[in-house]
């Protein structure tokens, strides 16, 4: 079973949660998983010029998005990567055919033109239900390319039963057509002792014990809100436990930027920006509990990755973050200021209510495993080159 994999969304310095799913997704399926001869897209010269690419349209320094790589772009900036795309389009095509694989997967919910049979991956359907969360020529991309992109697709795959129901019952796609397969934790991420965490904490400027949020600092985040409640705790719990948020600056950033250095920043809320991978298992354990409001979200990987850690999860009520976190953790409405705001307060000043959120966190994070999602996957594969050689035959 030869599967071509589109690997472009892993091709930058700064990955993002589609990043990180390509390449341990391409790791493990390398390591053997459902027996895949894998190939790889783009070949070495491509991910480069990729990068180059990458790196011109990042924001100027003095931008507050400057470490964390590309936010709004002019009108004029906008139409650009048309012709860019055309060729990357032109070359990927050529590649497939010469490539000697069977079925090509895309990662990244748009499937390039090819003539190889096609498995998407959508992640969340965000940009339809809510496109005042995007950027408008994303929208449009979208709008153009998205859903003619999963009617040519001979299957897609969710990556959580919500996305799945989404699909079917907002965009019509048939439920046969879909199949939920949910991400993993990292190997990397796991539990680590302060002897462990505090050369890294040292490094970032902080001690132990803070309320963490992980991800890119975009609307659907919700972090005004979650900084809102946070700050009606009395000062003297902020002093004893910041509110860190790890995750780089992101598109339509300005509201949350303009709250920290209103009020935030005063207020005890810490923005580090990008961490590096290597970071995250550190900031995991020595928080006392990862704080999630998403409007929305696809699957969660955060709170998964937290409870590999052995940490406390608030999450919102997010149907994929019920999916990820189970019976641990708590669960409050994304609006609910006086709900956070009572959640993080008992969190910081009840251990013994945090040790009941942590109990069997871990056991619920080895349900989400790369190694599971490969599995999977590959089954996907069998079954799309099982029904292709019906129909030749």
């Amino acid at each position: 079973m030869r599967v071509l994999l589109n690997g472009t969304a892993a091709a930058g310095p700064h990955r993002s949660g589609v990043g990180h799913y390509v390449a341990e997704l391409a790791a493990e399926l390398r390591r053997g998983a459902g027996g895949v001869a894998l190939t790889t897209y783009p070949p070495r010269w491509v991910r480069t010029a990729l990068g180059a690419y990458a790196r011109l349209r990042r924001p100027p320094a003095d931008s507050p998005a400057a470490a964390a790589g590309p936010v709004r772009l002019a009108p004029a900036a906008v139409a650009r990567p048309s012709a860019a795309r055309r060729l990357l389009h032109a070359h990927f095509a050529r590649f497939a055919s010469r490539s000697g694989c069977d079925l090509y997967h895309e990662p990244n919910f748009i499937p390039f033109p090819c003539d190889l049979p096609a498995v998407v991956t959508v992640h969340d359907i965000s940009v339809i239900r809510h496109p005042e969360w995007h950027p408008a020529g994303r929208v449009r991309e979208y709008e153009d390319r998205f859903l003619p992109g999963l009617a040519r697709a001979a299957h897609v795959i969710a990556g959580s039963e919500f996305t799945r129901r989404e699909l079917a019952d907002l965009l019509g796609i048939a439920r046969e057509r879909v199949t939920a397969v949910g991400y993993g934790v990292r190997r990397h991420i796991r539990r680590v002792t302060p002897d462990e965490y505090r050369p890294v904490l040292a490094r970032l400027r902080l001690a132990d014990g803070f309320l963490l949020h992980v991800g890119t600092v975009e609307p659907r985040k919700n972090l005004v809100t979650l900084c809102r409640a946070y700050l009606g705790l009395d000062r003297g719990l902020r002093d004893r436990c910041p509110l860190v948020l790890a995750g780089g600056w992101g598109w339509n950033y300005r509201e949350v930027a303009e709250f920290l250095a209103a009020e935030g920043r005063a207020g005890g809320v810490v923005h580090l920006g990008y961490v590096a991978e290597a970071d995250l298992p550190a900031l995991y354990s020595a928080a006392v509990g990862l704080v999630l409001p998403s409007h929305y979200e696809g699957f969660g990987l955060p709170a998964a990755e937290m409870l590999a850690c052995g940490g406390a999860v608030l999450s919102s009520t997010a149907e994929s973050l019920t999916e990820v976190v189970g019976g641990c953790g708590v669960r409050i409405a994304p609006g609910d200021v006086d709900g956070w705001r009572g959640a993080m307060h008992r969190l910081i000043v009840e251990p013994e209510w945090a040790a009941v959120l942590r109990d069997g966190a871990e056991r619920q994070a080895a349900r989400h495993t790369w190694e599971r999602c490969a599995a999977d996957t590959a089954r996907v594969y069998e079954r799309v080159l099982g029904r292709a050689a019906r129909r030749v035959a």
